[in-house]
């Protein structure tokens, strides 16, 4: 039985020296001042310490005992924390006492603690010294509005809304980058950039809205202030598609004359939802448009009437198509036809009787208004009694007048007015 005994002994030892060999000590938190060896403080709150600076607080070391003590080595267990002014190996005759520092320089804006150990020949025990901090960065930054709504968009347009970006710390802020995601993004603002207390700075967020539903995103700012990383949640709301019609969806002008015009109306509708028309095309330059103002917006169960005109520049059969866009697609087209016919040649017939005095000849005057102002149409007295006006316009009206001319070129006033009234081609 004894022999039993000692050999679960040496298994129980065995595997405990096993345990040691593949786990090393955990970081001890706890502040102490068992053995010879004694510090002042144990503890050390560095309290709130900017990322771009340090403290330094003060350790002293004594020896309790009359016989020497010498520290061999430091074991640290806290990240940003240094030993500073510790020339290892450090001997303490009885009695005595050294004084070092501890330097915290954070590393991150978080709260940190753990432990500096010291290793003292002489003592099995570690001497512990807690630590504790937190880093900050500095300066504060806020965003307004604090969220951003676009409202209702509808598909093929965008929307832009102003941000700002304020410090309103007492210590420099630099912004490191301002980012979004389609189908959101940003522009006026050019990262890293630096603001001084109470400045700010202000760009744009835009809205291109994909697919109809509700769309969500977020302007994310990341800086060097306390508050790192500034969110501002953006929305909006994206109509479903609409329908745009043109009725009728031909148009026949029939017959016109060359270099005369005609006008027909169309009318627009829009269903399903809102529609905004950002061009229109035309095939052939003899047919045109008015009245269409673009871009258009229609919203769901609109109408808007607008005029096309043809305009023929020769005889024969003209066609076109009208093509009206959407920012993304073609929204509806409208075939035109018609045909150019030759003009009707016009020509206004004058007479009168001779005059009862001894001339040599008339001259023949033509006005657009009734009493003048009248222009001379032959280029030479004539003596004939009758004229012919060849150079008349359909639809128009004219006036002459005829004076009398004597040998000695002396001219009579004018004659009575003659209307003449040219039918529309």
């Amino acid at each position: 039985m004894v022999t039993r005994i000692v050999w679960l002994g040496n298994v129980c030892l065995l595997l405990s020296l096993l345990f040691l060999s593949f786990f090393q000590p955990a970081p001890v938190f706890a502040a102490t001042n068992r053995g010879p060896l004694h510090c002042s403080p144990c503890s050390l709150a560095f309290g709130n310490v900017n990322l771009t600076k340090s403290k330094s607080l003060s350790v002293t070391l004594s020896n309790r005992q009359t016989s020497s003590i010498t520290v061999t080595k430091v074991l640290k267990y806290a990240p940003g924390f240094q030993v500073s002014g510790l020339t290892l190996p450090l001997t303490l005759a009885g009695g005595k006492s050294a004084s070092f520092s501890i330097i915290f320089q954070p590393q991150s804006n978080q709260a940190t603690r753990g432990s500096i150990n010291l290793v003292s020949s002489g003592s099995k025990t570690a001497l512990s010294i807690s630590v504790s901090g937190t880093g900050l960065t500095s300066g504060s930054l806020t965003a307004h509005p604090a969220s951003i709504n676009f409202g209702t968009v509808p598909l093929g347009t965008s929307v832009e809304k102003t941000q700002s970006l304020t410090n309103s710390g007492s210590v420099n802020v630099t912004i490191g980058s301002v980012t979004s995601g389609n189908p959101f993004w940003v522009s006026g603002i050019s990262a890293p950039m630096t603001l001084a207390p109470g400045a700010s700075v202000t760009f744009y967020a835009h809205f291109h809205p994909l697919t109809s539903g509700t769309a969500s995103g977020s302007i994310a700012a990341f800086s060097s202030a306390n508050d790192y990383r500034i969110v501002t949640p953006l929305s909006a709301t994206v109509p479903g598609s609409g329908q745009l019609s043109i009725s009728p969806s031909t148009l026949n002008f029939g017959s016109v004359s060359v270099g005369s015009r005609k006008s027909l109306q169309a009318t627009l509708s829009a269903t399903g939802a809102g529609i905004t028309i950002s061009s229109a095309s035309m095939t052939s330059s003899e047919f045109s448009v008015s009245g269409l103002p673009l871009p258009l917006s229609l919203a769901a169960g609109q109408n808007k009437s607008f005029t096309i005109t043809f305009t023929p520049q020769s005889s024969g059969t003209a066609s076109a198509s009208l093509s009206l866009k959407t920012a993304t697609s073609t929204a509806a087209f409208e075939s035109l036809a018609g045909s150019g016919v030759a003009a009707a040649q016009h020509s206004v017939s004058l007479s009168w009787k001779p005059s009862p005095s001894q001339v040599v000849g008339y001259n023949v005057y033509r006005g657009s208004k009734s009493g003048g102002p009248f222009s001379r149409l032959n280029s030479a007295t004539d003596a004939a009694t009758t004229y012919t006006d060849s150079s008349v316009q359909g639809g128009q009206t004219y006036y002459y007048v005829v004076t009398a001319v004597d040998s000695r070129s002396q001219e009579s006033t004018h004659s009575n007015q003659a209307q003449a009234i040219v039918p529309a081609p």
